[in-house]
């Protein structure tokens, strides 16, 4: 069986013009926070290596012997970010709140293999290896967005205000209605890549009206 690459599935690719696409159900390990990210949130700190130590567990599970039922080899997908503000009216009222009232839930998909089951039994082996990370905030999330409006945006996160009110137009004007959490996906890294050459996918589930 092929190496899975999360990367080169049709629902991690997009393209620089916006359009709308259909989106598979999709299984994650997942950290709940709030406020801005950056070194000085504890929660958003947490979060990142918490997720990655779960998901390597899982992906070298083979080579330790302990691999789940239906473990196929794959590459650990990118980091995933929901966004969004309570009480809000509308799905982007995020950006014009406050940043220490955002709430976030930061993400990396699982293959298929990866239950709620499997994810608990791997979160858990974390917690004995490792118990200075906070897997005890971590959990097995299944999100189902359907259909999305999506574009592939590159440069600055704080920048993607013009983007993002380009899509909600473009969702308008063809007859649909936001469905689900503001949700951005970052096929680049951060520590690594520039700030005007970052690459992530903004996607909102809609619905037609």
């Amino acid at each position: 069986m092929a190496k899975l690459d999360f990367k080169k599935l049709p629902q991690y690719k997009a393209k620089k013009t916006i359009d709308v696409q259909k989106i598979p159900p999709q299984n994650y390990l997942a950290f709940d926070g709030s406020g801005y990210p950056g070194d000085d949130n504890k929660e958003w700190a947490a979060a990142i290596p918490a997720l990655y130590a779960a998901s390597y567990a899982i992906r070298m599970s083979h080579k330790a012997g302990n691999a789940p039922k239906g473990y196929q080899e794959y590459t650990v997908g990118p980091l995933e970010g929901l966004w969004w503000v309570d009480g809000a009216k509308s799905k982007e009222d995020f950006r014009q709140a406050p940043k220490s009232e955002w709430k976030w839930t930061i993400m990396i998909p699982q293959p298929e293999f990866v239950t709620k089951q499997v994810a608990q039994q791997f979160i858990e082996q974390v917690r004995i290896k490792k118990p200075d990370i906070a897997v005890d905030k971590l959990y097995f999330k299944q999100l189902d967005e359907k259909l999305a409006v999506q574009v592939l945006y590159v440069g600055p996160y704080d920048e993607e205000t013009e983007t993002i009110d380009a899509m909600i137009k473009y969702a308008e004007d063809n007859g649909y209605a936001w469905a689900g959490d503001h949700h951005e996906i970052y096929l680049s890294d951060a520590r690594r890549v520039a700030p005007e050459k970052l690459k992530t996918i903004i996607r909102h589930p809609v619905k037609s009206r």
